[in-house]
């Protein structure tokens, strides 16, 4: 997959790239070995009715299929957050990363 674009979300990829440059380059190494998948869902939005895209599940199963063998896992985490003088809690959120590796 050639990567073209990319979104830093509150500057993580800049953290990545200067507190943990080996696991910037495996997620890299793991984007360019993603063979091409062609557009194989068919949209059904009412903006882009019908247009040819990338399936979101596909990209799902291949990106996991080349980060498990390298020891990458999926973290899901539930919390329960209270708040100090109020008498509910709310209970079942959660936090989920689709992939992370050796530091949480």
């Amino acid at each position: 997959m050639k990567q073209i674009y990319t979104y830093s979300h509150l500057g993580g990829e800049e953290i990545l790239m200067i507190r943990y440059p080996r696991l910037n380059q495996e997620i890299n190494e793991v984007i360019e070995n993603i063979p091409n998948m062609g557009r194989g869902k068919v949209s059904q939005e009412k903006t882009m009715k019908g247009k040819s895209l990338f399936s979101p599940a596909d990209m799902n199963e291949a990106f996991e299929e080349m980060f498990e063998p390298l020891g990458w896992e999926e973290l899901r985490r539930t919390y329960t957050i209270s708040i100090p003088n109020y008498r509910h809690e709310i209970s079942n959120s959660y936090k989920q990363c689709d992939s992370t590796k050796g530091t949480y």
